[in-house]
């Protein structure tokens, strides 16, 4: 499963029952993981007031509630590290997001200020801090978010990294030194969350991403786990709503198996079987379903079994799940 925000948790970051209901019912469905809604490593991070959270050692017994119940189901707990950097909800954080250079966000209405040298190391140590929580917490493996908009990807952006400092002089930085602090921190396998495209025109994309797969090759990364849109910028795509074409898609998918050997997850409305063939024949390794696992958790068993026309589908709306499951 792929990163779903379900807002099923409180506001001080307690598991609640109907959100160990919701992954006790997408185990039980037949996935092979469940890779958990997005935790932000530190507070100023956040999206929305019920996200999971992580900043803290407090949370880690929480945490085991959600590693306890998806084990239960014998699929794999993959905890989902991310800062949303000029996402984030100023009404949510209380304060102006942060980004690494002043630049504004569409979807919030909101400016971000420039970071700070020790705020960048803040976050940075915060990513360590948090995989060590995953980890204690029983997760299987770590997924950091690199994509989608969110901070990771800002620094990678020649749109929004304009700084005159080191990690404006070298875009890769951030993320490099993001890998380098979690695998000091924890053993755990470690896959990363990229946009195949943003679909903008000075955004990431094939064009632009050969640098960044490349230290993630290096770097010894497990998998990689390619989505598209920004949310700030591109949310159309970012959410997959259902008048985005599919084509640009597969031709995505197929110019990111070009660029690398490893193993690729795809996701992105991907709750179509015909869809799911094709990009199994591309060559991807893996296939992240969110909202189709919403309209029936039981996809995946009916996938496999062959009975594709018992299948709810998603009809890929976004009206009733969109950060409220």
């Amino acid at each position: 499963m792929s990163p779903v925000k379900t807002a099923y948790g409180t506001i001080k970051g307690e598991v609640t029952d109907r959100q160990l209901l919701f992954y006790r019912q997408i185990g039980e469905g037949g996935v092979g993981a469940i890779i958990t809604e997005p935790m932000s490593v530190l507070p100023n991070g956040r999206e929305h007031p019920k996200q999971v959270r992580i900043e803290d050692d407090k949370f880690i017994d929480e945490l085991k509630k959600i590693t306890d119940v998806i084990h239960q189901t014998g699929a794999l707990a993959i905890g989902h590290l991310n800062h949303a950097g000029r996402a984030a909800n100023p009404k949510v954080i209380n304060d102006t997001p942060f980004a690494p250079c002043e630049v504004s966000c569409a979807s919030t209405g909101a400016t971000a200020r420039k970071m700070t040298i020790e705020e960048i190391d803040e976050v940075i140590s915060a990513f360590g801090k948090a995989a060590k929580r995953l980890e204690e917490a029983n997760f299987d493996a770590v997924e950091i978010q690199m994509g989608h908009g969110y901070l990771i990807a800002q620094f990678l952006s020649p749109h929004i990294n304009k700084r005159d400092d080191k990690y404006g002089e070298d875009p890769l930085l951030f993320a490099r030194r993001v890998i380098e602090t979690v695998k000091e921190a924890t053993d755990l396998p470690i896959n990363v969350r990229i946009s195949g495209s943003e679909f903008l025109p000075e955004g990431l994309s094939p064009n632009n991403l050969e640098p960044l797969i490349s230290l993630l090759e290096d770097s010894g990364v497990n998998a990689i786990h390619v989505g598209f849109g920004n949310a700030c910028d591109s949310p159309p795509w970012y959410y997959g709503h259902m008048a985005m074409p599919e084509e640009p898609q597969l031709e995505v998918f197929e110019k990111i198996r070009e660029l690398t050997s490893l193993p690729l997850i795809a996701s992105g409305r991907m709750g179509d079987p015909d869809k799911i063939e094709k990009v199994l024949d591309i060559g991807y390794n893996g296939i992240a379903l969110g909202r189709s696992l919403i309209a029936d958790p039981q996809f995946v068993n009916k996938f496999e079994a062959d009975k594709k026309d018992e299948i709810l589908f998603c009809g890929r709306c976004l009206q009733g799940c969109l950060v409220k499951v």
